[in-house]
């Protein structure tokens, strides 16, 4: 991957929106079945460099995000 590939990835609207449906049916999942005491912890190992991992911290809030 180059630096006009990741750049263009960050410019195109449906993929932000991948990201974004991605990321809340996560913590959908997440809240429903986990029913968290404590701050989630979460390890991603999928791609897109990190962006949907990035929309969970922001809909969660509280936790660790690797």
């Amino acid at each position: 991957m180059d630096a006009d590939y990741a750049r263009d990835r960050v410019l195109k609207k449906q993929l932000a929106f991948r990201y974004n449906v991605r990321a809340r049916i996560a913590c959908a999942m997440v809240r429903k079945y986990l029913k968290l005491k404590e701050p989630v912890r979460l390890l991603d190992f999928g791609c897109a460099e990190g962006r949907t991992l990035l929309k969970i911290r922001d809909i969660l809030g509280e936790g660790e995000f690797a």
